[in-house]
């Protein structure tokens, strides 16, 4: 699993980028079960490319979150502001599940 750096209401975060349905994902927040080895995201976030670009580039990924701002608000509640729907998708509680590292 890799980390991207998102920009969010001033602060610059690391946070974890999936592969999903051949796309790049962010994913702000993770449900783990006490005592379990999967773990699922809460919420998945990704852009919204023009056909035709590679989005599974994951310097892609990086440059874009680097150039946006998302507000905490979305990464920790889902709350899509208005003026980024055009800009990212959001998932809310896909069914994945990836195995926590031992």
């Amino acid at each position: 699993m890799d980390k991207v750096y998102v920009l969010s209401d001033g602060e610059v975060l690391s946070i974890d980028a999936i592969q999903f349905e051949g796309r790049s994902w962010i994913v702000p927040i993770w449900l783990a079960p006490l005592g379990g080895s999967k773990k699922r995201p809460i919420r998945i976030i990704a852009p919204r490319f023009p056909p035709g670009v590679n989005v599974n580039d994951p310097d892609l990924l990086q440059s874009f979150f680097q150039g946006v701002q998302l507000p905490r608000a979305l990464l920790k509640q889902g709350f899509l502001p208005q003026e980024l729907e055009r800009l990212v998708e959001v998932r809310e509680n896909p069914d994945i599940e990836f195995d926590i590292p031992k």
